[in-house]
């Protein structure tokens, strides 16, 4: 915005009058022009690209002789054959390109007795329960 020129007298506004104007300091425009926030990754580069890990999976996937395989049994066998990385970098990838084997469903526990409303129409009165829905050993 320093640099921009004024439209009416086709000036360059300044550093100076543009940070009088926002109220802010010189020096945090310096500050910030010196430390400017990095756009890479941190920490360490990986040895093998996402690509070449994907192809990894793939081929492991296809070649395993049932339909899905977890992410564990997945990173296990990378690292079986020689393709060090996390797991946690393993089932990231497999989640984003839908290679995931298929979730557990949960067992149905029967007909709800109520809608679960447990409050009584009048005070002092009393409720029960018929024990409808109890789950025993047989």
């Amino acid at each position: 915005m320093s640099r921009t020129a004024s439209p009416s007298i086709e000036k360059i506004y300044g550093l100076a009058r543009v940070c009088k104007i926002w109220k802010m300091a010189r020096s945090t425009v310096y500050w910030r022009k010196t430390h400017a926030p990095s756009l890479a990754k941190r920490g360490p580069r990986p040895w093998h690209s996402d690509s070449e890990l994907l192809t990894a999976i793939r081929t492991f996937i296809t070649e395993s002789e049932f339909f899905r395989e977890g992410y564990r049994k997945t990173h296990a066998a990378l690292r079986f054959n020689g393709l060090r990385t996390s797991p946690r970098r393993v089932l990231r990838l497999m989640r984003e390109n839908n290679l995931l084997a298929p979730g557990r469903v949960g067992q149905a526990h029967g007909p709800k007795a109520h809608d679960g409303n447990i409050k009584t129409e009048h005070i002092n009165d009393m409720w029960s329960t018929d024990m409808t829905t109890t789950l025993t050993n047989e």
